[in-house]
């Protein structure tokens, strides 16, 4: 018996009741706030074409990429490195490679933007200042909460970790549009980066609430000896990063320099509504399950195979599920934007689209091929990318244009997709039983 009478196996049974509503509503929440944060940015990107125009929206994609990039770049390829070390230890362990992990990015920053601010003087202004400012406080801190919100998913605090990227990611853009709205002379580029800058510092006050709750802050001490020895041992995982980023975005800045700006803002607007699809299914579906895949194959390898079925099975449904419906939906949308350049290049939103739905593939299969040990693979399959993607975006751009662009990024994406899955249906190496 239990408390107050209660047969012990009622409480029991009231817990796993309990457990499976959980399992059931977690994921469903995690779609809600990615689908909110995809909207929202999808909204954004609307506001900016009709409001601010394609080139202010092809200068705010290369910020994004900017900021993106960065990542790859300072995380010396750690991160995949971290989640083998992270998941599943105790605080103790994990909470000074954290830490450790962050202090690198802020030294990254504080050596890269006095570079980057002598460069913008010397050439002359490219940017306004105060557009650098804000640019360089955006990319410090977006870089820092990414890293932050991985951290918390490989801790097992994915629905909290996903709350905090909608503070850093979903919520501002909603203000600066009602802003934009009600008060003409807010739409510019500033307030844009003004209002992103505002959501990442919410983000960051509620993070450290967070981290003062319940003593989190004793974890919060460096282990230089531990990250040293991880650096050395992620350079596949680093020439995977830095290829990947680089391959990301390499397709924008080569529209900018062969097509001009206003280019590069319709291709920016197409790639944004089919982000839509990455999004949703790989950081509201896949990510979440990383650790799964990890665990699984550690411990139980020859359950892999089955665990990645149903977690493609279920990715797979929900990409083409957005697919068909942005397809269906923003042919409607685009007489409101006032764009008619946009309603001149539909066939490059159909090719955007599938070649997304091909690149969740590609970075899904990566993190497969992490779980499976496939080091060695990771980094060649990644640094082949950028020169094959460079090869297709030269050969098409000039021949095609925009739907040349996107015909490259399909192709290429097509061309990355096969050797990972082919890797991913062999067993696991045997140096997945072997701890990490």
């Amino acid at each position: 018996m239990s408390v107050k009478g209660v047969p012990n196996f009622l409480l029991m049974g009231d817990r796993l009741a309990l457990y499976r509503l959980r399992a059931v509503l977690t994921p469903l929440l995690l779609i809600f706030i990615r689908g909110a944060n995809t909207l929202s940015k999808f909204l954004l990107a609307l506001y900016v074409t009709r409001y601010l125009g394609l080139a202010d929206l092809g200068v705010y994609g290369l910020i994004v990429g900017a900021t993106t990039v960065l990542p790859a770049f300072a995380g010396l390829g750690t991160s995949d490195w971290m989640i083998r070390k992270v998941a599943g230890a105790p605080s103790a362990q994990s909470g000074p490679l954290m830490t450790t992990r962050l202090g690198m990015v802020l030294l990254f920053h504080l050596l890269l933007q006095p570079i980057a601010f002598a460069a913008n003087g010397f050439m002359g202004e490219l940017l306004p200042w105060r557009t650098l400012i804000l640019v360089g406080a955006i990319a410090l801190l977006d870089h820092m909460a990414t890293d932050a919100g991985d951290m918390l998913i490989w801790r097992g605090r994915v629905l909290f970790s996903n709350i905090l990227f909608f503070l850093r990611a979903g919520a501002w853009p909603l203000i600066v549009i009602a802003a934009g709205i009600l008060f003409p002379e807010t739409r510019s580029l500033d307030w844009l980066l003004t209002g992103w800058l505002a959501g990442l510092v919410a983000m960051w006050l509620v993070l450290a609430a967070f981290v003062g709750r319940e003593n989190r802050w004793r974890h919060l001490r460096l282990a230089r000896r531990e990250m040293t020895r991880g650096i050395t041992e992620s350079l596949p995982f680093y020439i995977k990063d830095v290829s990947v980023a680089a391959n990301l975005y390499l397709d924008r800045f080569l529209v900018s320099a062969f097509l001009g700006i206003e280019a590069t803002g319709i291709y920016t607007f197409f790639w944004s509504v089919a982000n839509v699809v990455h999004n949703l299914a790989l950081h509201a579906i896949f990510y979440p399950k990383v650790t799964t895949l990890v665990e699984v194959a550690r411990t139980a390898p020859q359950r892999f195979a089955a665990v990645l079925h149903r977690i493609e099975i279920t990715t797979g449904g929900v990409a083409l599920l957005v697919a068909g419906v942005l397809v269906a939906a923003i042919p409607l949308l685009l007489p409101y934007l006032d764009r008619p350049l946009l309603n001149g290049h539909m066939p490059v939103l159909w090719l955007v689209i599938a070649a997304t739905i091909l690149r969740l593939a590609v970075d899904s299969y990566n993190y497969v091929l992490l779980a499976l040990h496939y080091d060695k693979a990771i980094a060649l399959l990644s640094l082949a990318g950028p020169p094959l993607s460079a090869l297709f975006y030269l050969l098409l751009i000039p021949l095609l244009g925009l739907n040349g662009a996107a015909l490259a990024y399909l192709l290429s994406a097509a061309a990355l997709v096969l050797p990972r899955f082919v890797l991913s249906r062999k067993p696991p190496s045997e140096r997945v039983l072997a701890p990490s």
